[in-house]
């Protein structure tokens, strides 16, 4: 992995780093954090929420916005 590491210019990233990434692609995709966690291998949903969490946090932002503005319609 380093030689790879190398040639894409990549600095201080570790095997981990892939597997960090992907997960990442996969939230910031939609993926649902249940499968993203099975699919990972994580004891518990609770352990990919803490390594994941500033992702989670700007999705339940949008969820907020988005339910401001559908209660904005029946008022």
């Amino acid at each position: 992995m380093k030689k790879y590491y190398k040639i894409a210019g990549i600095k201080n990233a570790l095997v981990h780093t892939l597997r960090k990434t992907c997960g990442a692609i996969l939230i910031q995709n939609g993926v649902d954090i249940y499968r993203v966690s099975k699919w990972l291998g994580h004891s518990t949903v609770s352990v990919t929420e803490k390594h994941y969490i500033d992702l989670l946090k700007s999705d339940y932002e949008d969820l907020s916005i988005l339910l401001d503005q559908s209660a904005s319609k029946y008022l």
